[in-house]
């Protein structure tokens, strides 16, 4: 329409636009005659305050919005950036009312009521095109504000006669465990803690089927973005006035599960390493006297035979090395303990793999708290920890596409080594063996660096936690006791 009605004027946009200035329509704040005139500014103003009020409480795409933001602050972003896009909008608008009215005063053309103005120019003097576009813009329009009524209903029924997305009351247990204060909580659109959507909708049809869920194990999501193990009852309740809402209890089991899974861990360490050190002493016995016989044969065979024996001197040491490793891999270490601010570790252990950095064009990010997380660690036996989990890091990401992220976290009672990057991810069936000896998802890994690093940390009554997945990068997780 803008571009018709500037062709018709023979004027461009920056014509147009001085058009309006220049004309009686730029006008903006009147301030004469306060009773007689409803265009003075005081009156124009409150005016608009209440109908920006009004909109904010009546209008239909603002209520779905706003009741489907995830709290208090999430809304009231909503409506600071609706509010900077409804100015620039108003603007245009009011510049193409004053262009319709200068159109209309060069041809002479008078309505009725200002509401004719831009259907008659549009369709009488415009020509086809902008008729068309006219009567499209019209029925859009109307599908949109259906659209936007439906929409809304939805939004209400669920929200205020199921009482799905809105919280009644909340304890102060529930604002420690999830970060959120009451009134957040109270606002809160209860189905955005979920992790997994499908979990989510299965409590939804369960309360729906069976107006009860007990006993419930769920994933929720904190403030601060961390997963916490729960479990829910609820049950579909019925308030005096009618409306139905949901009544539940949520207990926190993220460190019961945690336990359990360092339990099943341990337990799973032991039988193996149980296992490796019963294989690796049947092994080293005859392999020990394959050693001295060899030892004995170099000494007695021709020159002609010497070359095989090599073969053998050389394949047993291999074999000897092995079971070393693979002992190493299972076996809490003697350590060399001594108090140590983990900045310098991981800064040793950087250097270490500084090569593979460079050769696999990863870039690095390294943060850590400026003053010292002092730990008690074998400090060589730590880099070796820290660089398997970097190196291993490494070879999960692309060449030339990587991106390794280090922090070190320090608090009063812990500090924690973070090390996360963006790479091909695992599957939790693979992620739950990841430490296991000689278990490797690499064509040509032997699946020992993990289990090494494993049993260091263990070693330093440190705890590690892994979560992956799969095309999304993995993020390694180590906590040690702060001194």
């Amino acid at each position: 329409s803008l571009f018709f009605i500037c062709r018709s004027l023979h004027m461009n946009i920056f014509e147009a636009a001085d058009a309006i200035k220049n004309s009686s329509y730029s006008k903006i704040f009147f301030f004469n005659d306060f009773l007689g005139s409803k265009f003075h500014f005081s009156k124009q103003f409150l005016g608009g305050l209440f109908i920006t009020i009004g909109m904010t409480g009546l209008d239909q795409d603002l209520m779905q919005k706003n009741l489907s933001m995830k709290n208090i602050k999430e809304a009231q972003k909503n409506m600071f950036s609706f509010t900077g896009v409804f100015v620039i909008i108003n603007i245009f608008f009011l510049s193409v009312g004053a262009l319709l009215y200068i159109y209309a005063a060069k041809h002479g053309i008078k309505v009725d009521k200002t509401d004719y103005l831009y259907p008659t120019i549009a369709l009488k003097y415009l020509g086809l095109i902008p008729a068309v576009v006219f009567m499209l813009g019209l029925t859009a329009a109307t599908f949109a504000t259906t659209d936007s009524a439906l929409t809304a209903l939805t939004t209400s029924f669920c929200v205020d006669f199921l009482g799905f997305n809105k919280s009644k009351n909340v304890n102060s247990a529930a604002t420690d465990l999830l970060g959120y204060g009451r009134d957040e909580l109270l606002h809160l659109n209860f189905s955005a803690l979920f992790v997994d959507r499908s979990e989510k909708e299965g409590v939804l049809k369960q309360l729906n089927e069976q107006q009860e869920v007990i006993d419930h194990e769920i994933e929720l999501l904190t403030k601060g973005q961390i997963k916490k193990s729960c479990i829910l009852s609820a049950s579909l309740e019925t308030d005096p006035t009618g409306n139905v809402y949901i009544q539940g209890i949520i207990h926190d089991i993220s460190i019961l599960k945690r336990v359990e899974e360092i339990k099943l861990q341990s337990e799973k360490l032991e039988a193996r390493g149980m296992t490796i050190r019963t294989l690796a002493h049947e092994i080293r016995n005859p392999l020990h006297n394959i050693i001295l016989s060899l030892g004995y044969l170099k000494n007695k065979s021709s020159s002609e035979n010497q070359e095989f024996l090599n073969v053998i001197d050389r394949n047993s040491k291999r074999i000897n090395d092995l079971i070393n490793e693979l002992m190493d891999s299972n076996q809490y270490y003697k350590l060399k303990l001594e108090v140590m601010p983990l900045q310098v570790v991981m800064k040793e252990a950087i250097e270490k793999a500084n090569d593979q950095i460079q050769l696999s064009k990863v870039k690095l990010n390294f943060s850590n708290p400026t003053y010292d997380a002092q730990v008690l660690v074998d400090k060589e036996k730590m880099k070796i920890a820290f660089l398997n989990i970097i190196v291993n890091a490494i070879e999960a990401m692309a060449v030339g596409k990587g991106e390794l992220t280090i922090t070190i976290i320090s608090q009063p009672d812990f500090h924690k080594v973070q090390i996360k990057d963006n790479g091909c991810g695992m599957s939790p069936e693979n992620t739950a063996r990841l430490f296991e000896p000689y278990f490797t998802t690499k064509p040509k890994g032997m699946g020992l660096g993990l289990a090494a690093a494993h049993a260091i940390l263990q070693s330093h009554n440190a705890e590690i936690e892994v979560s992956s997945q799969v095309n999304d990068g993995t993020t390694f997780t180590i906590t040690f006791p702060a001194l």
